[in-house]
């Protein structure tokens, strides 16, 4: 113990500060698609959406990480259904090329599907039937943290 107190100025604290700072980098969008689509915007509309965001963070936010994701279905709907499954199909398949450095899967994540609460009530709110759940989010956060590309 005294050896890890002595050493930490120099060998622990450093390795705090960075694993810090890296957290603070990394930012990860995920568009809420079902907002747009009420709005009666069509897939690439709402993937357009995405890209300018994410190339307004990377050349705003130099030296940070930013990852983009798929939505995961909100009406009952399977990988690539509906203009959710079309909009992220446009971002799974341009997130390098917008500046994203790494793309995590949420739509294709099996416990998230089918999506929505009216067809999955295990992960999904049952207040507006869309949003994860704690157990959704458990999902979501075991697939980020997993480092999907």
């Amino acid at each position: 113990m005294t050896e890890l107190i002595g050493e930490y100025p120099t060998k622990v604290a450093p390795k705090i500060a960075d694993a810090l700072s890296r957290y603070e980098r990394v930012v990860l969008a995920c568009f809420e698609v079902r907002n747009q689509k009420q709005h009666g915007e069509n897939a690439a509309e709402i993937a357009e959406l995405t890209r300018l965001y994410a190339e307004q963070h990377v050349a705003t936010h130099p030296g940070a990480e930013l990852w983009l994701a798929s939505t995961p279905q909100d009406d009952g709907g399977g990988v690539g259904d509906g203009v959710t499954g079309a909009a992220n199909a446009i971002v799974r398949a341009n997130w390098a090329a917008w500046g994203a450095a790494r793309f995590v899967d949420f739509e294709a994540e099996s416990d998230l599907l089918p999506g929505g609460y009216a067809a999955n009530p295990g992960h999904f709110l049952v207040d507006d039937e869309v949003h994860p759940n704690s157990a959704g989010q458990a999902v979501m956060a075991a697939a980020a943290a997993a480092g999907q590309t």
